[in-house]
């Protein structure tokens, strides 16, 4: 039993370590910082007195694209059940 039981720990570990759990929570992690930091620089403009003009919002445009480019993947199966989530409310 014992045996079976340090087999068994040996192939979670090694599993853990072949899909990067812990790399793929911290890359999710970095874009949602950085995703809040773009959400309050459109929230300052936004609060601003004077009109938003393409220069102002191009730059802001580039830098979410950019950050819609790097950000990782997130799973179908992840993606359908936060939709179905937010539909209810």
């Amino acid at each position: 039993m014992g045996g079976l039981v340090s087999v068994l720990a040996a192939t979670l570990t090694g599993l853990q370590t072949f899909l990067k759990f812990s790399e793929r929570a911290e890359k999710h992690r970095t874009v949602a910082a950085r995703y809040g930091a773009l959400r309050r620089e459109i929230e300052e403009l936004m609060s601003l007195e004077e009109k938003l003009t393409k220069e102002l919002i191009t730059p802001l445009r580039k830098a979410i694209d950019r950050l819609a480019e790097e950000a990782p993947n997130v799973p179908t199966r992840v993606w359908s059940k936060t939709q179905k989530s937010l539909a209810k409310t």
